[in-house]
């Protein structure tokens, strides 16, 4: 913030500062951040088996239970 001299009453202006200083700006980087990383990471070795035989191999999941392996 500035004060504007000029006009003989203290009168504050407001004067943007750099985005990466924004605290709004920074919160929504964070949560982006956060949200791409989830997003990177491989399900885990049981879950991706699971999808695998539900999708791929169209197994019921009656099927995928009693599949050794899987439970």
């Amino acid at each position: 913030m500035e004060r504007n001299e000029d006009s003989g009453e203290e009168e504050l202006a407001y004067v943007p500062g750099r985005p990466d200083e924004d605290p709004l700006f920074q919160c929504l980087a964070r949560r982006t951040r956060r949200a791409a990383d989830r997003g990177h990471r491989q399900p885990p070795d049981r879950e991706r088996l699971v999808m695998t035989l539900y999708y791929y191999e169209e197994m019921t999941m009656r099927e995928i239970g009693l599949a050794p392996g899987s439970g």
